[in-house]
């Protein structure tokens, strides 16, 4: 549809026009997050998040995006309540034991084991279902774009999110809608939506948490996170602090084998590192002395320029994460190495030995401090201390 591609390019062009995380000043993020009154609602949550992240993009891109959702949004409506009339409802009661997933990944990994035995089954669905808009969603959509009309844009990522909601909590009656999506400003509306239809909002961790103001003010039913570390956190960023549950999933806990002689001496795990970045990590990872045939490099799976990379490593072991699962990439390397990756964490959890690289990105390094990285309060050596 060339309506969905044009919505689809102006999120992209939001996305990338967002300040990168290591360029975000934490003294003014703090000040803007603490000149927000106490919210009285979780739309006001879902508000407060949105001018969070508003702030950190071009005022252009504000005015652009609030311009195209005053031109989409009473079509979507439309359309999403067509959609509605095609699907045949059937009338039976919530199933309590029922869970969906909604989800990028359908990957079952991250949920943490307490909800697995709660809720049987999970169904796993991603975001890209039919959406619609029934009677049960429009009083209130109705109930948000009154109170928030002046801010199109806001009123039009709530309805797309609660249309992919909708499908399945109309057709399936599930007891709760699990997700991770702490990152999206719809978030706390969404946990209103489910709960005015009787139903629970649970959020998991997915990936590693800095102090960034993108994820502020959510509240959810239940959020799941890896680490105490990470709710003291989510509460500076005013999160709600009664949701929190500790428990680590299975993509944490990993099956790391404790082989007595493992291939490499080091693996560095790569993120979306620049050429530049990525040619000082060869030079700090040479400076190390240790042959090149026992250190690895491998490429982070979503993000990672294989063609860059294999470019910039050449002669290095380089590991495909598409072929290599993580957990046979921790069982073959002595130590996990990198700036800033969730996989550290994951290393640690598994008993392998940590190496923070505060060699090719001195700044960055300096910067993680103040973004409360949870591996620098963790047991682990600087890459700093193995160059000669």
């Amino acid at each position: 549809m060339i309506i969905d591609r044009l919505v689809l390019k102006i999120q992209n062009a939001i996305l990338n026009s967002k300040k990168p995380m290591f360029s975000l000043d934490i003294l003014k993020q703090k000040e803007y997050l603490e000149s927000f009154r106490d919210p009285t609602s979780l739309i006001e949550r879902s508000y407060y998040q949105y001018l969070c992240q508003k702030s950190q993009l071009p005022k252009y891109l504000n005015i652009i995006q609030n311009l195209g959702a005053l031109l989409l949004l009473p079509i979507y409506y439309f359309l999403y309540s067509i959609q509605a009339r095609s699907i045949c409802f059937e009338n039976h009661k919530m199933n309590r034991k029922l869970a969906v997933f909604i989800s990028t990944t359908k990957d079952a990994s991250y949920i943490p084991p307490s909800l697995s035995g709660e809720f049987e089954p999970i169904l796993l669905q991603d975001f890209n279902q039919k959406r619609i808009i029934t009677k049960n969603e429009t009083p209130i959509i109705l109930e948000i774009f009154k109170r928030y009309w002046n801010s199109p844009y806001f009123c039009f990522k709530i309805i797309l999110k609660i249309a992919c909601y909708a499908t399945p909590v109309n057709t399936l009656k599930p007891g709760a809608i699990i997700t991770f999506a702490e990152f999206s400003f719809t978030s706390s509306a969404l946990t209103y939506y489910c709960n005015k239809l009787g139903l629970e909002h649970i959020n998991i961790m997915h990936g590693e948490k800095l102090y960034n103001i993108q994820d502020t003010f959510v509240q959810f039913n239940r959020y799941y996170v890896w680490d105490k570390h990470y709710i003291n956190i989510l509460t500076r960023l005013r999160a709600e602090s009664s949701q929190f549950i500790v428990e680590k999933p299975s993509v944490v806990d990993l099956a790391v084998e404790k082989y007595l002689d493992k291939k490499y001496t080091l693996t560095y795990y790569l993120q979306n590192e620049s050429e530049d970045e990525l040619v000082n990590i060869k030079n700090a990872l040479i400076g190390t002395g240790i042959p090149i045939n026992k250190m690895c490099i491998r490429y982070h799976p979503r993000v990672g320029n294989k063609i860059l990379i294999a470019s910039v490593f050449d002669g290095f072991m380089i590991e495909d994460p598409n072929k290599v699962s993580l957990s046979d990439s921790l069982s073959i390397t002595y130590n996990a190495v990198s700036l800033f990756s969730s996989v550290l964490y994951q290393a640690y959890e598994s008993g392998i030995n940590i190496i923070i690289d505060d060699e090719s990105n001195a700044e960055k390094y300096l910067l993680l401090k103040e973004l409360d990285y949870i591996m620098l309060s963790k047991p682990h050596k600087l890459l700093s201390q193995y160059v000669i």
